[in-house]
């Protein structure tokens, strides 16, 4: 016996040039969405590492000895 709930049906009107012209559209825009949100994520991370560490140097240029 077939099994017909994996099968996806289309209408006879269906345009397969533009969905398909649509979907490598959308996929190079998600691509370069992508590639800006991994670019922003390592920036911060950079500039938080970046403060953390000149406050860490701040911190011992004003630290005082008492003995």
């Amino acid at each position: 016996m077939i099994d017909f709930r994996n099968y996806t049906t289309v209408p006879k009107n269906f345009d397969f040039e533009r969905t398909l012209a649509e979907n490598h559209k959308l996929k190079s825009n998600n691509e370069v969405l992508i590639f800006i949100g991994v670019t922003a994520a390592i920036l911060v991370l950079g500039l938080t590492i970046y403060v953390a560490n000149e406050q860490q140097q701040e911190e011992i240029k004003y630290k005082i000895d008492v003995n």
